[in-house]
């Protein structure tokens, strides 16, 4: 092949850096996770990396303590989401350590998102994490005395309703978390508690509204916690007073209009980073003394999430994690006057590609946002429509978007379809309850667009996704089966009611939420929402990749899938991979693509 049709792979191998750490007392020292080479011991200083944990142990998240003695994180088996929190010495000594030898293995989550479910007080005397279990969601916290030994883990608040986002005050006295005992929904309110796990306050939201943590403010005995209300109808940011128990917006609409959230304090607690989304794309500000700051930096992405990700000098400088489909994510510095450098990357890198943003209108008139890449040549061209997780994932500008697809000549248009969150409260929750209706009627309304525009050859459009995402496809191509010429899925969900059984139960309650209740207690949506419900509609041919050891998106699920549309006659094929909710390998994603790719020329092209 020419180097031209080799660049996604090219991009595929270009390593990118998120959740960077420095240690708050040893600014030598710092931590990183590489796409390629996992979790890696940073020198800030000097740039120099290596790798962190022993051999044949991985991570994709962890936290450093302030001393930098110490990295914490969350232990499975090969990506199954089911261990314990453990931690490892930086220096590359010792021996794994549990913080909870004596417990049962128990469910938690491997990555940040879509909250952050561990916290380390800026003293760094106590960690605070969520665990999952058949008896309910669990928050345990750890003492760490000043010669590094744990305490005994105690268990400080726990029961059936979700629990989110723990975060620490700087002194370790106070822990908030979000809970959805109010509404059973994901709609949080927060829960202060002692060192004990005595409730201390309560911030209750009203109706729909989901109140969110960020972080507490850095200086020992001030309990002042950066977090978000969605009241308005989009997110804002809010200081809440968890000792006065007060509540105080920052920043109204007119002063800044859309989603902003908090980032992060600066270390004196006197400014706070800002994060505005508009349309899938991020701006930075800083807010402090009264006066609000914009930081220049070009059109693209911010990673964050809770309070990770980012940080702010007193000075005014942010050091924030920046991607955009030319630029894979790397660290980067940058200030008010638009002065900035790359502090951390993952290589040098190759050419991207060119998207841009769209918008049309769904059935009800709501628009939608998605990112579309064009081949060379004139269309319309066959196509492909790619669908974001989550549901409540975001698809923003990534380095490479789409890449394999617009060099093999199909377009390349991503959604983000109704509860896909920073367009607004409404936007997000419109599925809840109807789940799967909604997303389709945008994912339809992305096909109509694509051929009144000239761009996608009818006959020739494909649609493709990853866990929810994944879903949605099978379920696109059951339930709208005139539209589709082809679809894959990547560890997807096929049997609702089947999946749920056989979830971890860290799933299960975030399922339960989205449902409305289990599939015993409202059976008719869990069956209407299913793609297996529509197997015998089914006219296009379907590639799944899953994985063995997936808890989000179980096994046996995708089996009874696959035997139910054989035995009526589809084309169906699953590639099986030995992990859990993704690939995890670069060159085996590069091979599972070549296959995806030969899969849609035949059938699409």
């Amino acid at each position: 092949m020419s180097e031209q049709t080799e660049l996604w792979k090219q991009i595929a191998r270009m390593g990118s850096v998120v959740w960077p750490q420095v240690a708050a007392n040893r600014p030598e020292r710092g931590v990183a996770f590489h796409s390629q080479r996992g979790a890696l011991a940073w020198n800030p200083q000097t740039g120099e990396t290596r790798r962190l944990l022993p051999e044949g142990v991985g991570s994709g998240f962890g936290l450093l303590s302030p001393d930098s003695e110490w990295f914490y994180f969350f232990k499975d088996t090969k990506g199954n989401e089911k261990g314990h929190y453990v931690r490892f010495r930086y220096d590359g000594t010792g021996e794994l350590e549990s913080l909870t030898p004596d417990f049962a293995p128990y469910s938690s989550s491997l990555t940040p998102f879509p909250l952050p479910i561990v916290s380390m007080s800026a003293s760094g005397n106590r960690i605070a994490f969520i665990f999952v279990d058949s008896e309910g969601y669990h928050l345990c916290a750890v003492d760490i005395a000043a010669d590094g030994r744990l305490g005994a883990p105690k268990i400080l608040h726990e029961g059936k309703p979700l629990l989110r986002g723990p975060v620490l005050s700087a002194d370790g006295a106070v822990c908030v978390v979000c809970t959805n005992e109010r509404t059973g929904k994901q709609q949080y309110d927060l829960l202060a508690l002692d060192s004990e796990g005595d409730e201390l306050a309560r911030w209750k939201g009203s109706g729909p509204t989901s109140l969110e943590t960020t972080a507490f403010s850095p200086i020992v005995g001030d309990y002042r916690l950066l977090c978000t209300s969605d009241e308005s109808g989009v997110k804002r940011p809010m200081v809440w007073d968890v000792a006065q128990g007060e509540s105080e917006l920052l920043l109204d609409e007119e002063t800044l209009p859309g989603e902003v959230v908090p980032l992060c304090w600066s270390p004196n607690a006197k400014s706070i980073l800002l994060c505005r989304s508009l349309e899938a794309a991020h701006e930075l500000w800083v807010w402090g003394a009264g006066k609000l700051t914009h930081l220049q930096h070009p059109t693209g992405t911010i990673t964050y999430f809770g309070g990770l990700g980012a940080t702010l000098s007193n000075d005014g400088m942010a050091s924030v994690l920046f991607s955009n489909s030319q630029t894979p994510r790397q660290l980067m510095q940058l200030t008010a006057l638009g002065e900035g450098r790359v502090v951390l990357s993952g290589g040098e890198a190759p050419q991207g590609t060119m998207v841009r943003s769209v918008s049309f209108p769904s059935s009800d008139g709501v628009l939608v946002q998605a990112w579309l890449s064009l081949p060379e040549g004139d269309g319309p061209f066959p196509t492909v429509i790619d669908l974001h997780g989550g549901p409540h994932q975001v698809t923003n500008q990534s380095f490479g978007m789409g890449a394999a697809y617009v060099e093999s000549g199909f377009a390349y248009l991503s959604v983000n379809y109704r509860g896909t969150p920073t367009f607004g409260r409404e936007f997000l929750q419109k599925i809840w309850g109807d789940v799967g209706h909604w997303e389709l009627e945008d994912i339809a309304a992305a096909h109509a667009f694509l051929v009144r525009e000239g761009i996608a050859d009818p006959a020739k459009i494909a649609i493709t996704g990853g866990s929810y995402g994944g879903y949605l496809t099978l379920l696109a191509v059951g339930k709208r089966p005139d539209l589709w010429t082809a679809g894959v899925a990547h560890v997807a969900l096929a049997n609702n009611a089947m999946a749920y059984e056989d979830s971890s139960p860290l799933l299960q309650g975030i399922m339960k939420a989205s449902f409305g209740g289990t599939p015993e207690e409202n059976p008719e949506l869990w069956d209407r929402s299913s793609p297996h419900t529509y197997a015998a509609q089914i006219q296009a041919p379907i590639l799944v990749i899953q994985g063995l050891n997936d808890t989000r998106c179980p096994r046996r699920q995708m089996e009874v899938y696959e035997a139910q549309l054989k035995e009526l006659g589809k084309n169906i094929e699953v590639l099986w991979f030995d992990a859990g909710h993704g690939v995890g390998n670069t060159e085996q994603a590069i091979v599972y693509m070549e296959r995806i790719l030969a899969f849609l020329k035949t059938a699409v092209k």
